[in-house]
């Protein structure tokens, strides 16, 4: 995947990563965690019911890739962006 050796971060929210957009966009995000190219957990906070689904996705993130890198795309990677 070039766009991610040229430095382009992907970033998956919480809905996406639980599948409530449908099997095609959960199926594509199981994918590339698996190949490791994920780099941020967010939430879709538009709306503040968004916020609870945090906990079941990071779940299933340190399912898929390991809680070290989970760790990484909840806290580190986004903190790193910020400072």
């Amino acid at each position: 995947m070039g766009f991610i050796k040229s430095g382009v971060l992907l970033q998956f929210n919480t809905n996406s990563i639980l599948g409530n957009y449908g099997s095609n966009v959960k199926k594509t995000v199981r994918h590339l965690l698996e190949q490791r190219v994920g780099n941020i957990l967010a939430s879709d906070t538009h709306r503040i019911e968004t916020i609870k689904t945090l906990p079941d996705a990071m779940k299933k993130l340190v399912n898929t890739v390991g809680k070290d890198k989970a760790i990484d795309m909840a806290y580190n990677t986004p903190s790193s962006l910020l400072s």
